[in-house]
């Protein structure tokens, strides 16, 4: 990231975390904690996390990013299943530091309203017709944020629950509670 020491503003890096949802529910089938204050352990390799190109040394589509920030960046942490949480979505309740240099401070839950686009509705025999042009529409969008305060290895633990659609309902059903503990290094 050449220059970026000199920048005179924060920048955002962004952390985008994939769970393998079937995978997960099929290998902890009959461990699923129903208790969001004890989630059940998982493996890491069933857990991606990409980080912004622009700050990106290694690590990428693992559970041990490093990356390259400066004091007051931000980093923003987006959780989704495989599905694009279509199905099976996963909702990210809780990051917390475990151990390791206070890197990143205050993560808290945030959202931001942008401009969603999605594919048209319109009905046509041409299947391009169908998805364009788009639709604009307000949407919100949910992450974990905080400030970097200092260079080196923090490890977290990343709380998340899965939920399930089934048939019968008509809103998604919780499956259960989980924790994956990912490690970081950031560089100045």
């Amino acid at each position: 990231m050449e220059g970026k020491e000199n920048a005179s503003s924060s920048a955002f890096i962004h952390i985008q975390v994939t769970v393998d949802t079937d995978k997960l529910l099929s290998l902890y089938k009959g461990r699923l904690s129903q208790d969001q204050n004890s989630p059940t352990m998982v493996n890491e390799s069933l857990i991606y996390a990409v980080v912004s190109t622009n700050a990106a040394i290694q690590g990428q589509g693992s559970s041990a990013l490093r990356f390259q920030a400066i004091r007051d960046d931000k980093v923003r942490v987006y959780g989704t299943s495989e599905y694009g949480n279509m199905d099976n979505p996963i909702l990210v309740y809780k990051i917390a530091r475990l151990s390791g240099t206070e890197i990143l401070k205050d993560f808290a839950s945030n959202k931001t309203e942008k401009m969603a686009v999605q594919p048209c509705t319109r009905t046509s025999s041409d299947p391009k017709e169908k998805v364009l042009p788009p639709v604009f529409k307000n949407m919100d969008f949910w992450y974990y944020e905080a400030n970097v305060s200092d260079k080196g290895d923090e490890n977290f633990t990343f709380w998340f629950a899965i939920y399930e659609r089934l048939r019968t309902q008509a809103n998604p059903v919780l499956v259960g509670y989980f924790k994956w503990d990912p490690a970081i290094h950031v560089d100045f």
